[in-house]
This record gives C-alpha cells, sequence and structure tokens, in this order.
C-alpha cells in the first residue's frame, strides 16, 4: 500500500492459518489453494480457466458424437420399423389372393 501499512487480509505468518495440521495432505493442500486465491484471485482464475477449456472442448466434442450416433440409431430404428410394417403389409394382401 502506498501509506506502508500492511494488508489486513494477509496472515502474518504462515501459522496463524486456521485449522488444525493432521500431517495429511488435505490440510497443506487447502491452506495452499486458499491463500494463493487471496493473494492472486485472477491468476487463480485464468489457471483454473486453462486447465478447464480443453476438458469443456474435450466434452463438446463428445457430446456431438454422441448425438450423432442416438440420431442414427433412431434413423436406423424408423427405417426397420418401416420395413415391417410394409412386409407386414405386403403378407397381408398376399394371404389374401391365395384365399
Amino acid at each position: 500500500m502506498a501509506d506502508g501499512a500492511d494488508d489486513p487480509t494477509e496472515p502474518k505468518n504462515l501459522d496463524d492459518f486456521p485449522g488444525e495440521d493432521d500431517g495429511t495432505w488435505r490440510y497443506w493442500f487447502e491452506k495452499n489453494i486458499i491463500l494463493w486465491v487471496a493473494k492472486d484471485p485472477y491468476g487463480f482464475l485464468y489457471t483454473v480457466f486453462l486447465f478447464l477449456t480443453p476438458l469443456f472442448i474435450i466434452s463438446a466434442i463428445l457430446s456431438y458424437i454422441l448425438m450423432k450416433d442416438i440420431d442414427k440409431k433412431e434413423k436406423e430404428k424408423k427405417r426397420k420399423a418401416k420395413r415391417e410394417a410394409n412386409i407386414a403389409r405386403a403378407r397381408g394382401r398376399s394371404s389374401k389372393k391365395t384365399d
């Protein structure tokens, strides 16, 4: 800051982080993520979007492929139903003619 005062939101010591250190990776991870977000929120958001963008693109591609596959199966099902109806109709006509 311009007046030389410390930022009141910044912890004075990393040991002042709330919570109990149980010696697991989870505490360390949460502490570092929270401190990172507090110190550099735009950098954090940039990094999150940087990592999520390829996943969104992959998701869109797979959704498109799934949509095309579902459409193809529906068309095939309609075609088979129409074919079966035509066969049944043709058999119905042929059986009447033979009587």
